[in-house]
């Protein structure tokens, strides 16, 4: 069986939802966290037990090793990460909403 490495941007709020799930799963690891804060992401991995850190997303988005981004952002972030990561080949989790308006979408 293969497993899927999940990267966890945004590590404060929401995340903590989504790390039981990540954790009780037999298909995925959590191997990477971002987030803006290094207090933050340093505390968040070591209740994790997540070697990969960094304060900057884009250093989840272009691991080749990370094959899930779990976007746990801020709203206001959701759609530049979201669309970042899809461009790069990752699956993305990302809760509602994706983008504050539908403009955004159209071109």
């Amino acid at each position: 069986m293969t497993t899927l490495k999940v990267g966890v941007i945004g590590v404060g709020g929401i995340a903590g939802t989504h790390m039981p799930g990540w954790a009780a799963s037999p298909h995925t690891e959590v191997i990477a966290g971002s987030d803006i804060s290094q207090d933050a992401v340093d505390t968040w991995a070591a209740k994790w037990g997540v070697a990969q850190t960094s304060t900057d997303s884009a250093d989840l988005i272009n691991n080749p090793d990370i094959d899930i981004i779990d976007i746990c952002t801020p709203n206001n972030y959701h759609t530049p990460l979201a669309i970042a990561a899809l461009e790069a080949g990752k699956h993305v989790i990302c809760e509602k909403p994706l983008a504050p308006t539908e403009k955004i979408f159209k071109t």
